[in-house]
């Protein structure tokens, strides 16, 4: 209860600073402050320390050191040879050495540069003193391999099953597995009783051990199942592959739904080891392990499956870190096939678990729901269809760089060095991009009337005003421009208004160097268009039902229709656009394609990858492309990046706020924040745009807004362009003078040298320091104002 109050209390607090704030930056951005937050020294600590911004790592000693003497696994060569562990000449270079224990698909890298190892096992079982589990959760616990099944005839998620190769074998162990004065060898946890591998159940062989890819097959005889995993080693990584050509089946009476490979690779125990989890979602965020959390994290890559029943949190970039000891020792896996049937999960210490572990599981086939009424009624069930791709994960060791800011640039130039990344060339100062909303309609007694709320002209005369302030560098994205308005979705590319005005507004801005984008939706089509065919071009789920909804807005009339479309057709009527965008020298600003991704029926089940693949053409299509929040496939298509999270799902576990997606991109390419017209975070915003390197963007009418109350555009509650005109030329100002120093630079290194006091350093030597707090800073000889930032040339 307490901590239920203590945090309305801040959020009370934060809302009414932020008012405050926002209130007073109408001639300046920094506002001017007074001595009223002089009172809330508590609530603001409390504030800062919460997972709205990054914390210190300050990391106890006694823990540090208890860290070092008892808790950093150490294998000597006994260890291997008790447990049968083997070294591959196949699986090592000069960085790692890889030891397999190929019965149980058990691994340990020795990461040579720092003497450092890490295992797929639970290291330090049975401290407590006490049978710590079950004999069917050891059996999960000390194997690589596990899978998930269901009876065939009998599928339901509630009849789904869990088993690894030693519960597939019916492993048993000599001992309970606890650690005791009496039973004090360490290592019998693991000690198998005679023969209770049943190798008739189950099999695992190796192929070449002396070559560079090294296969292992794995023969689930007891369930039907087979399949390779390809183990490699490459440039100090280790990469596992399962090629879907490997894979063989009798479905017959078992159905196998997902692989997953090491699931407690690195795992750590309790709170013994001073790391923390880096996971993408949203902007990026930490949970340090330092805490009981007792819970599990569970996020799908490229987001949840439309085509399915159900929902999850998503991850936009195939990957996640785990760092053992900052600067020091941890890895990220970066999944670098199949990446669209992958999901994350993150199991922490906790009543069930002495253990916090990270892994990637891999969907063969998901359940769907049949209907088999027309009233919609039906139950779960399975397809005989299987995904089309194979799975890939490449664990990456880290020593110095074993950062989340080290994750992020080993990422960036990784994704560099496959073409994923493209560098967009930047300007001397940073840009702004104007959303102009320019039309919507209205519901009438018969039928609907257009809301006109900004002309070609009228937004080619505010770019005008904005770049004779000095803002030179300006992106135009225009919204509603079409015959059906900004409501339409799936609007045909149409004009209203004269051409020439349109043309006249695109030709000025590439005088100027300056781009026009179109804003157009694909994937998705709002309130039936007349360019939509619901027959041809809407989508069917797996229960082969429309992907059609229908929902009202809050304290609104209006109801909104949204239809989801097959990739294949929306990859046509991309194409079918793109001579018009050609002729009036547009990009194009897609707002949907970049966090959609869903499985479709269509004679048959199609898998997101199949959409994917859609997708990718689509974004190659343009000469120039904006994309809202895109997921990572996308990115090397970008000119820039819209709708850059602020934020993550600020879970209770979530420790920290991190900007690791501004840290992949960077130096590459513009991120802009969401309209800044509903910034409610006041200057708080401003100076995270310039912790995370974010450019600034609003949305726009010529018109009062209060007439577009009766469109569907009537969530931007505030747009009238002469209300912002001075924020807009004060903001920009106010960030330009920090970001337009490091445009091209790398963050080499980000430090919380206290609560809210951030220090970040780039690659051409540019630190700027960020004072989140609401008293003055100090660092070295400089004194960074409160609520401030400086930059040291």
């Amino acid at each position: 209860m307490r901590k239920f109050i203590i945090a309305t209390v801040i959020v009370m607090i934060t809302g009414l600073l932020s008012v405050a704030i926002a209130s007073a930056s109408n001639s300046s951005p920094r506002g001017n402050l007074d001595n009223t937050f002089e009172n809330f020294s508590y609530i603001e600590s409390r504030m800062l320390s919460s997972s709205r911004y990054t914390q210190p790592t300050k990391i106890d000693e006694d823990r540090l050191n208890n860290f070092h003497n008892k808790f950093t696994f150490k294998p000597d060569q006994a260890y291997f040879d008790t447990l049968g562990y083997e070294a591959y000449p196949g699986l090592e270079d000069d960085h790692i050495k890889v030891y397999v224990e190929k019965d149980s698909f058990s691994f340990i890298v020795h990461d040579k540069t720092n003497d450092y190892y890490f295992s797929s096992r639970p290291e330090f079982q049975g401290l407590s003193g006490e049978r710590e589990d079950n004999v069917r959760n050891r059996n999960l616990m000390n194997s690589g391999i596990w899978v998930e099944h269901v009876k065939t005839d009998n599928a339901t998620k509630a009849t789904i099953t869990n088993d690894s190769l030693y519960s597939l074998a019916g492993v048993s162990y000599e001992t309970d597995g606890s650690i005791t004065d009496e039973q004090n060898d360490p290592l019998s946890p693991y000690y198998l009783q005679s023969g209770s591998y049943k190798k008739t159940r189950v099999s695992v062989n190796v192929g070449n051990k002396s070559s560079q890819t090294v296969v292992f097959s794995v023969d689930l005889k007891v369930i039907d199942f087979k399949f390779d995993v390809e183990v490699s080693v490459d440039g100090g990584s280790l990469s596992f592959r399962v090629p879907q050509e490997s894979i063989v089946e009798d479905t017959t009476k078992t159905t196998v739904l997902s692989i997953s490979v090491l699931p407690f690779f690195g795992s750590t125990r309790e709170t013994n080891v001073p790391g923390y989890l880096v996971i993408p979602d949203g902007v990026g965020a930490l949970i340090r392990l330092d805490k009981d959390y007792n819970t599990t994290y569970s996020a799908r890559i490229y987001g949840h499956d439309l085509g399915y029943i159900g929902s999850s949190a998503r991850l936009s970039v195939p990957m996640y870190g785990f760092i053992h000891e900052e600067h020091k020792s941890g890895y990220y896996a970066e999944v670098e096939e199949g990446e669209e049937q992958a999901i994350f999960q993150a199991t922490l210490y906790g009543e069930k678990t002495y253990y916090n572990r990270a892994s990637v599981k891999y969907l063969l086939r998901d359940l769907y729901y049949r209907v088999i009424n027309r009233a919609g009624n039906g139950a779960d069930a399975i397809s005989d269809h299987r995904v089309s791709g194979s799975y890939k994960i490449n664990y990456h060791f880290l020593q110095d760089n074993a950062s989340y800011v080290g994750i992020g640039n080993h990422y960036k130039d990784l994704l560099l060095e496959k073409e994923i990344l493209n560098k967009v060339e930047m300007k001397d100062d940073i840009d702004l991009l104007i959303t102009f909303l320019m039309s919507d309609s209205e519901p009438t007694l018969f039928g609907s009337k257009r809301i006109v709320m900004t002309s070609a002209t009228q937004a080619k005369r505010i770019y005008e005003a904005l770049r004779e302030s000095g803002i030179k560098n300006q992106t135009v994205n225009l919204y509603g421009y079409s015959h059906g308005g900004a409501s339409s979705g799936l609007n045909s590319m149409t004009l209203f208004g004269k051409d020439k005005a349109y043309h006249n507004l695109s030709k000025e801005l590439k005088e100027d160097g300056n781009q026009l984008y179109l804003q157009q939706s694909y994937a998705v089509a709002y309130n039936n268009p007349s360019r939509l065919n619901h027959q041809r071009d809407v989508a069917k789920n797996t229960s082969k039902q429309k992907m059609t909804r229908t929902f009202g807005r809050y304290q609104s009339n209006i109801q909104t229709r949204i239809s989801y479309l097959y990739p294949e057709q929306s990859f046509y009527k991309a194409r079918k656009d793109q001579p018009f965008l050609k002729r009036l020298g547009a990009g194009l600003f897609i707002d949907d394609i970049g966090e959609l991704l869903y499985t479709v029926y269509d004679d048959g089940f199609k898998d997101r990858e199949v959409a994917k693949v859609y997708y990718e053409d689509i974004a190659a299509l343009p000469d120039n492309l904006l994309l809202s929040s895109p997921n990572m496939y996308l990115w090397k298509h970008l000119s820039g990046y819209m709708n850059m999270s602020i934020t993550n799902s600020q879970f209770i576990y979530f420790t920290d706020l991190v900007p690791l997606i501004p840290i992949i991109l960077q130096g590459i390419m513009p991120t802009y924040t969401p309209y800044l017209n509903f910034n409610a975070m006041g200057i708080e915003r401003f100076l995270q745009m310039i912790d995370f390197n974010l450019y600034p963007s609003y949305i726009l009418t010529h018109e009062d807004t209060f007439k577009m109350r009766y469109t569907s555009s009537n969530d931007y509650f505030s747009t009238e362009y002469k209300h912002y005109e001075d924020e807009i030329i004060h903001t920009y100002e106010y960030l330009n003078e920090a970001l337009k120093h490091i445009k091209d630079a790398s963050l080499e290194s980000r430090e919380v040298l206290d609560l809210g006091f951030v220090k970040n350093t780039y690659s051409n030597g540019v630190v700027i320091y960020v004072n989140y707090t609401t008293k003055p800073k100090i660092a070295g000889t400089l004194t960074i104002d409160r609520l401030s930032y400086e930059v040291v040339l």
